[in-house]
Formats: C-alpha cells, sequence, structure tokens
C-alpha cells in the first residue's frame, strides 16, 4: 500500500523558517525527517515532564 501524502500547514515566523531550513541543509535530510526527528524530541521531552509529576 502506497503512503499516503498530506501537505501540512504550519504558520511560523520566517526567522523560525529559516532556521529550520539551515538545520534541514546542513544535515542533509528532508522535511519529513527533520519533522519525525522533532516529533521524537517533543515526545521525550513530553513523557519525561509527565514522569516528573
Amino acid at each position: 500500500m502506497a503512503k499516503k501524502s498530506v501537505t501540512p500547514s504550519i504558520r511560523m515566523d520566517e526567522e523560525v523558517y529559516q532556521k529550520l531550513k539551515a538545520l534541514k541543509e546542513k544535515y542533509n535530510i528532508s522535511w519529513n525527517d527533520l519533522v519525525k526527528c522533532s516529533n521524537k524530541l517533543l515526545s521525550e521531552n513530553m513523557n519525561r515532564k509527565t514522569k516528573e509529576k
């Protein structure tokens, strides 16, 4: 089964976008991989904060 492609819209300042784009280019990764990495880091951080309570 083919993966379904979606085009989400994320609002951010131009400065933030440029920083993300620079990271993407520095590490030569796709936008998908950058988002996956961000999601993983956020999930780990959220889990850690939940356990601290």
